[in-house]
């Protein structure tokens, strides 16, 4: 088990993938990038594991880091914050997704400035929570979309078009 990640959020589950062909290469691409295990050190222990601890509920994580090639293969943005290990999707059994991001929104689950975005999603039956960390590589990327690198929260329903919500 590595260290530095929290108590309930490890590196196995972050760079899980059910592409189980490409899991073996997923997780070496991680282990082989210190910028990638540093930030997903970062997610587990600033973000995770603080939503873990005010819902007192395990956070299921249903995809963090991706490697190109498994980004490519699951047919993710190309801008990924998936791919830099900044974010994970999540869902807490028992807490609807609406619920959630409500939460997150108001602040009070994890601190606002260790995150980047939020983002509701239903997509078909699917909904789940993306939710990503702020780093320097994703601040200026916030300031030059949003005018700021403050948490931005947004929703879609087809995991193409994104609304954003205050």
């Amino acid at each position: 088990k590595m260290d530095g990640f929290s108590k309930f959020v490890t590196f196995e589950e972050l760079t899980s993938t059910g592409r189980t062909n490409l899991l073996a290469i997923n997780r070496e691409a991680a282990l082989n990038d210190p910028v990638i295990i540093n930030n997903l050190k970062i997610l587990a222990t600033k973000v995770l594991q603080p939503i873990r601890d005010f819902y007192s509920k395990p956070v299921k994580v249903t995809s963090g880091y991706r490697s190109k090639i498994l980004n490519i293969a699951v047919g993710g943005s190309q801008t990924s914050q998936h791919s830099h290990g900044e974010a994970a999707d999540i869902q807490i059994e028992g807490i609807s997704v609406d619920k959630l991001f409500e939460d997150l929104k108001s602040g009070k689950v994890v601190p606002l400035d260790n995150v980047g975005q939020v983002i509701k999603e239903k997509v078909g039956s699917a909904e789940w929570i993306h939710i990503s960390i702020m780093t320097p590589r994703y601040s200026e990327i916030q300031k030059a979309k949003y005018g700021s690198d403050e948490a931005v929260f947004l929703v879609t329903k087809d995991g193409k078009n994104y609304e954003r919500t205050t």
